[in-house]
């Protein structure tokens, strides 16, 4: 039987097509399979140390997807790769086996560790519609790096298994009243977990040390009083999924915790990077804030996962999270349905809502007034999409669609992307004569197309 391993895919949401071309090379060799996050929330460093620590491994696919810049600068491959940065400090604390897919262009910006399988690719030719002249190297590589998963899992398996599921919480007696704390261990409680509250200050002998280590996750403080016991350093060296707090009541000033600096320990153990850690902090001043805030951390760790179990649900979820937000309407006339129809499928690949009159139901609810609900959705969409024919040009519901977009596209609320659609001599409308349309005949495919109309999107 093939191997089939759990991994933490750490990659670019927006490169479908680097994602896919990888988890596709895995395939070969080995199932792969992981989690995504079923809803969007903002980084929690608590919920990305659990999900790395509860994998078999760690893969990362990062590609540099800039269009237009042919050699980026330094700052620009600093900014694409704040996150990539952020889980490879967490996957090289974690210890998992790991291989790292970069695209070259980054060169020394991303530098994973020595003890990774690393491999460097060049993305016009895993992104290219030819044959991919280094794809067995990267199999073989695939390959080396899942035979020692499977070692590295065989060995887990030989090991006790821990099954304690509660949570730590250790907290400087001074700044963490006991009513204090048992309003988090409430919260915790409230949401079927169970808390140990830890004497202060911890003393770090070995059965102190396997018991923070048996915990699924813990509570601690990153402030002055807790950097002297060194117990912050010791659980993110330690690969401890750790909610970190710091007490800021010692501020005169009423912004506290918006204006203190960070800490020493702050800078030498989350400082490198310039997302995750330092903004995960819960800095609080009065109760209420460390209350609400905790309560906040405590819900988006509990987040249920989506797990992505084959290539086909793979391939379909990269698709699925490349997709713009905006909300594209297609205006056409009826009798162009059949030319126009692939152009609507490659917008509804790459948009996560694109309104089309004619799709059985989907944009426009049965039972509701289509004309009305024609102008409620091009009032709420952030491009238009006029198919220009001598069949639209002559409908009068097309031209008043028409009309309108022009008229929200010359109030800055939508862009507008004129497409004609067949070589035919058309005589406009005036108020159409002046904008530059797209001439459908001139691109290879509806995808190409559509890669045009992005191109001109704000």
């Amino acid at each position: 039987m093939p191997l089939t391993f759990k991994a933490f895919l750490s990659h670019r949401y927006q490169s479908p097509g680097v994602n896919s071309y990888f988890h596709q090379l895995f395939s070969d060799v080995a199932e792969l399979q992981f989690d995504v996050d079923a809803a969007k929330g903002s980084t929690n460093v608590t919920r990305l140390e659990r999900m790395i620590r509860d994998t078999d491994a760690f893969v990362g696919i990062y590609p540099y997807d800039s269009e237009g810049i042919e050699q980026p600068t330094r700052q620009q491959l600093l900014e694409a790769s704040r996150y990539f940065r952020l889980e490879l400090d967490l996957a090289a604390r974690a210890r998992k086996p790991s291989i790292v897919f970069v695209d070259r262009r980054y060169g020394p910006v991303i530098g994973p560790p020595p003890a990774m399988f690393v491999c460097q690719f060049d993305h016009q030719e895993v992104t290219g519609r030819g044959g991919s002249p280094n794809r067995e190297r990267f199999r073989s590589l695939c390959q080396r790096f899942c035979e020692n998963v499977d070692a590295s899992m065989q060995y887990e398996r030989t090991r006790p298994q821990s099954v304690n599921s509660s949570v730590g919480v250790l907290l400087p007696s001074d700044a963490y009243q006991p009513a204090i704390v048992g309003e988090l261990e409430s919260l915790a409680r409230a949401a079927n977990i169970e808390v140990e509250r830890l004497p202060w200050p911890p003393g770090l002998d070995g059965r102190m040390v396997s018991r923070l280590q048996s915990f699924d996750w813990m509570v601690t403080d990153v402030g002055a009083t807790a950097a002297n016991t060194g117990i912050a350093a010791f659980l993110h060296g330690q690969f401890i999924p750790t909610v970190r707090l710091s007490c800021q009541a010692e501020s005169a000033d009423p912004a506290g915790a918006a204006t203190l600096p960070p800490s020493p320990l702050e800078t030498s153990l989350y400082g490198a990077h310039e997302v995750g850690y330092l903004k995960d902090i819960v800095r609080w001043t009065t109760p209420a804030e460390l209350i609400a805030a905790f309560e906040k951390r405590l819900a988006r760790i509990l987040q249920e996962s989506r797990r992505i179990g084959s290539i086909q649900e793979g391939r379909e979820y990269f698709l699925e999270a490349a997709r713009r937000k905006e909300t594209v309407f297609v205006s056409y006339s009826g009798q162009d349905e059949a030319p126009v129809a692939p152009i609507v499928a490659a917008l509804r690949r790459r948009f996560q809502a694109v309104f089309d009159y004619r799709d059985g139901g989907e944009s426009i609810e049965p039972g509701r007034p289509w004309m009305e609900e024609i102008f409620t959705k091009l009032d709420r969409s952030a491009a238009a999409v006029l198919m220009l024919s001598s069949g639209y040009v002559a409908s009068g519901n097309c031209a008043h669609e028409a009309r309108s977009i022009v008229a929200a596209r010359d109030a800055a609320k939508l862009t507008l992307v004129p497409i004609k659609l067949t070589r035919e001599e058309l005589k406009l409308p005036s108020f159409l004569t002046d904008i530059q349309y797209l001439r459908a005949w001139e691109y290879s495919d509806p995808e190409a197309i559509v890669d045009r109309i992005i191109k001109v999107l704000p």
